[in-house]
């Protein structure tokens, strides 16, 4: 009997970035709406149910850039002691980027570092990520 194997390759058409800072997130949004000519909106928060912890909510944002082509999402991802992410404590947001030939990753890495108020702005890859499926609650 012939076996066949068949061989996926995660592929992810997103930018994913931690950031770091004790603003609020509705003052973090204002911000980066602000900075980057977005327009994000709150939309409803991602409830993540754990085993152990009782279930949390994580604040949610999205909107369109100025080009209108790439979707921005920010998500808390500490809140009251859990992490949407538990491999990236370091961030209290994400900032998830559709990918779009027009847009410069690095870019925008150094427009949210000058924005006042936030400590750490950086890259994170999704590949090298175990928790991947909890980014992809979030589109």
């Amino acid at each position: 009997m012939t076996r066949f194997t068949l061989s996926l390759v995660d592929e992810y058409p997103y930018q994913l970035m931690g950031i770091s800072t004790s603003l609020p997130p509705y003052r973090l949004a204002w911000l980066l709406n602000k900075s980057l000519e977005l327009n994000l909106c709150m939309c409803e928060a991602v409830e993540m149910a754990g085993k152990q912890k009782p279930h949390a909510l994580f604040t949610r944002y999205e909107g369109r850039g100025a080009d209108e082509h790439a979707i921005f999402r920010l998500v808390q991802n500490k809140n009251k002691g859990s992490f949407l992410l538990q491999e990236q404590k370091g961030a209290d947001y994400l900032m998830v980027i559709d990918e779009s030939p027009e847009l410069d990753p690095q870019a925008i890495l150094t427009d949210i570092r000058a924005i006042q108020g936030i400590n750490l702005a950086f890259a994170i890859e999704l590949e090298k990520l175990k928790q991947k499926q909890n980014v992809l609650l979030t589109i």
